[in-house]
């Protein structure tokens, strides 16, 4: 993805980067963490605030950048990254939480916690059983594969914690919309665990 055409009012929350700061960290260095900080122009800003908003481009960046550091593909990398989020940086009451709360309940947050991270993501969930959830989301159309790794990332880490194997997760509709001028994707997938 040319993170060049991604415009300027897409933004992910701080929180974004200070996850995938930890994560590239941990697995390349904090020396390559300051040569992709210093390449997106985020040098100088010593302190990522996780609540501010951040473009959304310099996030994708980052991530494409260490996967190339990692010779990994950009998928394999996304889904790596959300996942590490989940099984090795949240600490152990979050965790606990996690495990307690069930994944049920957890899955039925999902939407709250993808419209928090992004001011372009809206998420749903049209079904969510026992060992199965169908849910949707709109974003725009460029962003639509690397939200779905994103999400498929997060969704592994949250299983992976609550201890239950995913099956499979898949697309199971894909269209585009044009809204108020602008191309958005909506896709729907199913998780099945």
């Amino acid at each position: 993805m040319d993170t060049k055409t991604i415009p300027e009012n897409y933004k992910l929350k701080g929180t974004a980067i200070v996850n995938l700061k930890n994560h590239v960290i941990a697995k390349v260095g904090q020396e390559f963490f300051n040569e992709i900080v210093e390449e997106v122009g985020l040098k100088g800003k010593n302190i990522i605030v996780q609540a501010a908003w951040y473009p959304a481009a310099t996030f994708i960046r980052m991530q494409q950048l260490t996967a190339r550091k990692m010779n990994m593909s950009d998928r394999d990398f996304g889904i790596a990254s959300a996942k590490y989020v989940l099984e090795e940086d949240l600490n152990g009451v979050y965790k606990f939480f996690l495990r307690v709360a069930g994944i049920q309940t957890i899955l039925s947050k999902l939407p709250q916690m993808a419209n928090a991270y992004g001011n372009f993501i809206k998420m749903e969930i049209t079904k969510n059983e026992k060992g199965f959830l169908e849910a949707g989301f709109r974003v725009p159309e460029m962003l639509a594969e690397w939200y779905f790794v994103g999400s498929e990332g997060a969704i592994s880490g949250i299983l992976t914690v609550c201890k239950r194997p995913m099956i499979s997760i898949r697309p199971i509709h894909k269209e585009i919309l044009v809204e108020s001028g602008e191309r958005i994707a909506y896709w729907k997938y199913e998780l099945k665990y």
